[in-house]
């Protein structure tokens, strides 16, 4: 389904690549002949336009016109290929507009028709013959209906009517692929059409959704207008043809797709694991549910599929599938890969190893090979619940969290205990004597607030390290009509026992319903959470948009940045019914952070639940997006960072004066004015420290010391060496009047040269190309705010020289 209301959305639109294959305005020449070639046409040439005599063809106000008065048909054709290699995704649009004809007749059995395909039959070779290509050779055909009466001339297509000039666009997919492709609609929103299957347009109106091919083995490099001498007179007027190639566009919503799966299957993906590997490969993994997913003997869903990347997520191999795995998390441990989850929906707790990347796997069929906790005999509890979320490490314990389904009789969630498993990191990971379960927590439902559904449970816990070094687990609170609540519940150092305070660790926190994944930024020790964003204020599992927030204590969350949100121009109620984007799974990359979404998307979903792709996108650079009230910048005394120039290095000092510093990121501006991480060094009891770059660059290289305290609280300082004399001297100062800063140039001769201004994100605020003096020379440079740090840089024939202006 897709509705014709059109959404603005700040988002990247993916990179389109369009081919134009022909296009004709009839606005050239009043000569039909003009216009057609029979053995050799041009580009945007037809190879035959009909003139018969009860039906004659003219160009009349720059379109194509065909006059039908009497028994006769009227047709044009290109019967030359448009392409050397016949085009797989094809938009092909016109306009069209049906008058009403000087002498009315009573034909009404026979349709106008537009068909595209190829062939050597005589419908699609012979550019003399009426005849219409043979089905062997259509790919996709659209019917015309012309209903005309006295006074009245419509068209219909697909029983819809429309009068007056109309715009009809057809995107075709005839690219095999088994993901979708997407495209823009003519109302500017986004939409998907599936393999062998078109989409037909008129207007803003989708008249034909998913319409299959004639014969989906047949090309789209040929095209041809058929009515018929059985059709009614009319006046049709033809205008604007316009055809692309590889019309598909990348997703605006995702960089790529690692699995799709057809909605019409009735099995949907489910549970997006992610892990990025030592050597670089990126490995996933997801499950299946739905009415006919895989099961075990006992009804239950049970299988996970195993892919991986080598080209940082570009695209995708499938390595493997495993029976017997089920809501399970990736993590890498000494050297190998772990896949812990359970067997089955409501199963046992087990655990696999893999020694290849995710190629192989162990089985476990024992607690010496990794059956870590037994289910119930016979059904009966316990019933283990859980989901893709982090393991966590502290103390040399490793901990994640899980669920019992103790009470098969109570609603919704209300059923569900609570729970961690820890070991020692050193132990074997498939030995389950090594493992630890805590107790279980049951949901009170006298916590809940007044007029909630007696539904409330919590499930699908993200085991983090708190700020004071120890174990919470952070759980979803599932609850209806409310949203926008966590629960963290305290682990005791040997995994043993949990514990959880009513009165005070409820925590507000957006989404809070559905699940989401936290983790510790080990840089900025700053918490991240990925999540679905409660953007009505109504609906308490809406999963249409997708964001990240930040806290720099566990329990004050701060929104950082939307990722994703639906764009396929439904209603809000609808676009929340049928598009999810959820049970999302991420990891930090370097300075980016890689994520996987569950998501629900485009035709065929019944409800947003039901997922139909695995779709990996990247936050680049997402320490950029930490909201301000965490950043707090201490007094410069504090660090007393400065840089010298000592042979052929530069040593950076700094002093800890302020003591609650955890931990100092050692940053250098690059050739892209971007500040990149060279060495994370962490904060002791001692006073003094110091950093040796051994590759300075023969210019001013400029530094800067990130600081990270005890609370989370950034503090960034910056210092410049200059590594090469330069014979122009150079000093600035800020003026009083916050727009205005003075530049002073001391030069040992007349220079010419350029300066510029910039900030510390690298965006240019002044440029100048200039000459200065021998001796002192002074410019005020204005009209841009100065209240924050900015680079001043002289560029000459003699050097280059830059320095920081506080």
């Amino acid at each position: 389904m897709k509705t014709k209301l059109i959404i603005t959305l700040l988002l990247l639109v993916g990179e389109l690549s369009y081919a134009q294959l022909f296009q004709q305005d009839f606005s050239s020449s009043t000569s039909v002949n003009s216009y057609v070639h029979a053995t050799s046409p041009t580009a945007n040439q037809l190879n035959s336009i009909s003139n018969f005599g009860n039906a004659p063809s003219t160009i009349t106000n720059n379109a194509l016109r065909f006059s039908k008065k009497g028994a006769s048909s009227a047709f044009f054709v290109r019967t030359t290929p448009m392409a050397a290699v016949a085009p797989d995704f094809v938009k092909f649009q016109f306009k069209i507009k049906i008058s009403e004809p000087v002498t009315l007749d009573n034909y009404t059995n026979c349709n106008a028709a537009l068909y595209l395909g190829d062939g050597t039959d005589v419908g699609f070779s012979d550019p003399t013959q009426v005849t219409a290509p043979v089905a062997a050779s259509i790919h996709t055909k659209l019917d015309i209906k012309l209903v005309i009466a006295a006074g009245s001339a419509k068209f219909a297509v697909n029983g819809k009517e429309y009068s007056g000039e109309q715009i009809i666009t057809l995107f075709i997919n005839n690219t095999g692929d088994t993901i979708p492709k997407h495209y823009t609609t003519p109302g500017g929103y986004k939409a998907t059409v599936a393999k062998d299957k078109f989409d037909i347009w008129i207007g803003n109106d989708l008249v034909i959704n998913e319409g299959s091919a004639t014969t989906a083995t047949a090309n789209i490099n040929k095209f041809k207008f058929i009515l018929p001498s059985c059709a009614p007179n009319a006046i049709i007027d033809i205008d604007n043809i316009e055809i692309r190639e590889d019309a598909a566009e990348s997703s605006a919503l995702w960089l790529s797709t690692v699995k799709y799966q057809v909605p019409s299957s009735e099995i949907y993906l489910g549970s997006p694991s992610i892990l990025k590997l030592t050597n670089g490969d990126i490995l996933v993994t997801h499950d299946y549910f739905g009415a006919k997913g895989y099961r075990d003997a006992q009804g239950r869903s049970n299988r996970t599929s195993v892919y991986k990347s080598a080209d940082n997520g570009q695209t995708w191999s499938h390595l493997t599938d495993l029976s017997d795995a089920y809501w399970a998390n990736l993590f890498e441990h000494k050297g190998a890969v772990y896949l812990l989850g359970t067997t089955s929906a409501n199963g046992s707790i087990a655990i696999r190893k893999s020694t290849d990347g995710g190629l192989t796997w162990t089985q476990p069929i024992s607690a010496t090979t990794g059956l870590l906790f037994n289910e119930g005999t016979s059904g009966a509890a316990p019933r283990y619940h859980g989901a893709p979320t982090p393991i966590a490490k502290a103390g040399g314990r490793l901990y994640r969290a899980f669920e019992n389904v103790e009470d098969l009789t109570a609603a919704g969630f209300r059923g569900y205990r609570t729970f961690v498993i820890s070991i020692d990191e050193n132990d074997d990971l498939l030995d389950a004597t090594k493992w630890t379960k805590s107790n279980e927590l049951t949901f009170n439902g006298t916590w809940d607030p007044p007029g909630s559904a007696g539904t409330t449970g919590w499930i699908e816990g993200n085991a983090v390290v708190g700020t004071d070094g120890n174990i919470l687990n952070m759980l979803r609170v599932n609850s209806t009509p409310f949203f926008g609540r966590s629960a963290l519940q305290a682990v005791s150092n040997n995994g043993q026992t949990i514990g959880f305070n009513a009165s005070s660790d409820f925590i507000n926190f957006p989404g809070g319903s559905c699940k989401f994944v936290v983790r510790k930024d080990p840089v900025t020790h700053i918490y991240w959470a990925m999540l679905n964003d409660n953007t009505n204020g109504v609906e308490s599992n809406q999963r249409n948009v997708l964001a990240l927030y930040a806290s720099s204590d566990l329990r004050n969350w701060y929104h950082a940045k939307r990722l994703i949100e639906d764009n396929q121009g439904y209603t809000a109620t609808e676009s929340i019914a049928l598009t999810g984007f959820q049970y999302p799974d991420w990891q930090f990359d370097g300075n980016d952070i890689i994520y996987l979404s569950r998501t629900a998307y485009g035709d065929g979903v019944p409800r947003a639940h039901d997922s139909n792709y695995i779709t990996f996108g990247r936050v680049e650079n997402y320490m950029d997006y930490i909201p301000d009230i965490l950043l707090e910048t201490l007094p410069l005394k504090g660090l007393e960072f400065s840089g010298k120039r000592s042979q052929n290095i530069i040593e950076l000092k700094w002093k800890n004066n302020l003591k609650q510093v955890s931990s100092f990121n050692v940053y250098k501006l690059d050739q892209n004015q971007s500040f990149k991480l060279l060495k994370t060094i962490e904060a002791g009891a001692e006073e003094d420290y110091r950093f040796i770059d051994y590759y300075p660059i023969a210019d001013t290289n400029i530094y800067k010391l990130g600081s990270i305290d005890k609370n989370g609280k950034l503090t960034e300082e910056i210092t410049s060496v200059d590594f090469r004399k330069s014979p122009v001297g150079l000093r600035a100062v800020k003026l009083t009047d916050g727009k205005t800063i003075s530049v002073f140039m001391d030069a040992s001769e007349a220079y010419s040269g350029t300066l510029m201004v910039s900030d510390m994100q690298g965006r240019l605020l002044y440029k100048k190309q200039m000459n200065i003096q021998q001796g002192s020379n002074t410019l005020d440079v204005s009209a841009f705010p100065v209240n924050s740090l900015l680079l001043v840089t002289w560029i000459g024939q003699e050097g280059r020289k830059s320095i920081i202006l506080p």
